[in-house]
């Protein structure tokens, strides 16, 4: 559906169907386009990656069974911004986006700046010039990132002409996943190497239901096969990856320095019980941290009654940390990038910061003190590591 009815003086040109494309060059989002054969990558704006690899247009990585490093010419295929990406007649179907949760807003400005584009040559054709944009970062936030995102599209002057009907389709090509899909990057910018892990699993939720069902079907086209599609509201999904992560990102973190300010290399193991690499200590935080957010869950109905948290650890975390016992999820990666760098500072890295403060904010508020000790002891925890190393 053409929204405006002026003809555009530029050539028009649809998102190729069945395309899939990545929002910068995250560890996560490059494991996608491998995985995937992804087709075009587009870069971010005021980004020095995005700046790098203009300069530079080759994506180096490895699979992670393997020592050879694959070199790839993407300069037929990378483009500085989604504009770029439509003016080039190569703007793909699915666009894959997990920037830490603190970046967000600059996606946002980014998919703005897009329906701005499109509107200004009318050319937005919501079903033909709109991507579907996966957010698949880690953290809890679909509610109020798709308030920002609607204030963001309420207060542009150019669009004050779209109807509401118009700004909810916009909205429902926003589909919320969490990927069970580990991703390692070594070192910065264009002289990275992105390690490719084996296949994960994701669930996807919120958006139009029609536009999940097509998500589906070419997710699967390309061979990633577990998928799970879990409706309307993806408070559910981003609370059950919560639990994994405050168990393989932040409990591990909270131990991740040892007395003497010596960093330790800790993996997904030293949490599993039953691992030869299990740490008691650290494998008995995890899962009350783990618990405290399964309890602030049902506290909220996101789990019925009858469900427990060990069938939430059975069917959602432990099939994961095993498949991934021997890997450092995304903090541990960060935290030991940026000891190296000499750029550690004494605050939480972006995924704990907004784990803890939501999930404090909703104990506080249903009065849960004893959930609200255990993430607050997490935090300070962290911080202690992060004082004694640097």
């Amino acid at each position: 559906m053409l929204i405006s009815d002026r003809r555009s003086s530029s050539p028009v040109h649809f998102f190729n169907r069945g395309k899939i494309g990545i929002y910068g060059f995250g560890a996560l989002v490059v494991t996608f386009y491998k995985l995937l054969q992804g087709d075009y990558i587009i870069g971010k704006r005021n980004s020095l990656t995005t700046s790098a690899f203009q300069e530079k247009p080759v994506l180096r990585s490895k699979r992670y069974d393997k020592d050879h490093v694959e070199e790839e010419d993407i300069t037929d295929n990378f483009f500085k911004d989604l504009a770029e990406s439509y003016k080039s007649g190569s703007l793909p179907e699915v666009v894959i986006v997990a920037p830490n949760p603190d970046r967000l807003t600059g996606f946002t400005q980014d998919f703005v700046n897009y329906i701005k584009f499109l509107a200004k040559e009318h050319i937005l054709d919501i079903e033909k010039t709109v991507p579907v944009f996966v957010i698949a970062s880690n953290g809890i936030f679909d509610g109020e990132f798709r308030k920002q995102l609607g204030r963001a599209l309420d207060s542009s002057t150019i669009l004050d002409g779209l109807s509401l009907k118009v700004k909810q389709k916009l909205m429902g090509r926003i589909v919320r996943m969490t990927a069970y899909q580990a991703g390692k990057r070594e070192g910065t910018g264009s002289k990275a190497i992105y390690e490719v892990m084996p296949k994960g699993n994701v669930n996807i939720a919120g958006g139009e239901a029609s536009v999940r069902k097509r998500l589906k079907a070419i997710l699967l086209e390309r061979g990633y096969p577990d998928i799970e599609d879990a409706g309307n509201s993806a408070e559910r999904i981003e609370f059950i990856k919560a639990i994994y992560n405050l168990m393989a990102n932040a409990a591990l973190l909270a131990f991740i320095v040892d007395e003497n300010g010596s960093p330790r290399h800790l993996i997904t193991g030293n949490i599993l019980p039953d691992s030869k690499s299990c740490i008691k200590d650290v494998s008995d935080f995890a899962h009350s941290l783990g618990g405290a957010t399964f309890n602030i869950g049902k506290r909220r109905g996101l789990f019925p009654e009858e469900e427990k948290f060990d069938y939430i650890l059975e069917k959602h975390i432990y099939p994961v940390l095993k498949k991934y016992e021997y890997v450092p999820h995304s903090s541990l990666q960060l935290f030991h990038q940026k000891l190296r760098d000499r750029v550690l500072e004494e605050r939480l890295l972006p995924l704990e910061e907004n784990l803890v403060s939501t999930l404090v904010h909703i104990a506080e508020k249903e009065k849960m003190r004893e959930e609200e000790e255990v993430l607050l002891q997490l935090q300070t925890m962290i911080l202690d590591c992060f004082r004694r190393a640097s």
